[in-house]
């Protein structure tokens, strides 16, 4: 028969598990890794998302544009069959590649593509005096752009330029923005009419606006801005442009 154990015999010590500090030093090291990896790779994406790209319709101004912004010089332009380049720095250190992105209907999705995974911001040029005209054409532009799945993803933002301020039959920006709401609206519901019942179109196009509500540029996840400005018709006329200057050196 086994004596219990007398009341002042000491127990064995037990030796402390090593086991326990050694796996918080190894989760520790990974969240580092992890950590170092991460802000890498964010670090990496601002870098390479350094493009402004200047889109809109042929004639909009957009190419005069770059010449004044990038180069500060009145340059006579005519309609662009390739991308036009120029680099925008606001205090010498910090810099914006600046793209011109042909407005014609049969080039400016191959130049789109090209350029679309390094956009920073999107400067839409609107010709103010010809807008009411071609406003399906304009809305229908914008509305392939901004349902972009790269576009969507990034959500860079969006300035408008209503263009050509200083010539007689401008529409202000107010107005423009109304109406290209109206005509992005009716877009929307046509085409998601036109798809209802498909699959097609979801890979290739994003949603645009809320469900169930009228579209509002004011709806969009990125920063949506409408300015008035000029480009001056001749040498001699002075451009407004402060505006665009102001955002481009708020994203630079």
């Amino acid at each position: 028969m086994e004596n219990p154990a007398s009341p002042g015999m000491d127990k064995p010590v037990t030796a402390p598990s090593q086991s326990a500090p050694r796996l918080g030093v190894i989760v520790a090291i990974v969240a580092v890794i992890l950590s170092t990896i991460l802000l890498f790779l964010l670090l990496k994406r601002r870098v390479r998302q350094t493009a402004i790209l200047f889109i809109g319709l042929c004639d909009s101004g957009k190419t005069l544009l770059l010449s004044h912004i990038g180069q500060n010089m009145y340059k006579g332009t005519h309609t662009s069959i390739e991308p036009n380049e120029a680099s925008y720095s606001p205090d010498g250190k910090r810099r914006l590649e600046l793209v011109d992105v042909p407005g014609h209907e049969r080039l400016r999705q191959t130049a789109l593509d090209r350029y679309k995974g390094a956009a920073r911001g999107l400067l839409f040029v609107v010709d103010s005096t010809t807008v009411q005209k071609q406003l399906k054409d304009v809305a229908e532009y914008l509305y392939t752009v901004l349902t972009d799945p790269v576009i969507a993803a990034l959500q860079p933002p969006l300035l408008v330029l209503c263009n050509k301020q200083d010539q007689a039959m401008a529409k202000g920006a107010g107005l423009i923005r109304t109406q290209l709401e109206r005509e992005i609206n009716t877009l929307r519901w046509t085409k998601a009419s036109s798809l209802q019942g498909t699959d097609e179109g979801t890979a290739s196009t994003a949603a645009l606006g809320r469900d169930g509500q009228e579209f509002e540029f004011g709806h969009l996840r990125q920063p949506v801005e409408f300015v008035e400005g000029s480009c001056g018709a001749s040498e001699d006329d002075e451009p407004s442009l402060e505006p665009v200057r102001a955002w481009l050196n708020m994203l630079a």
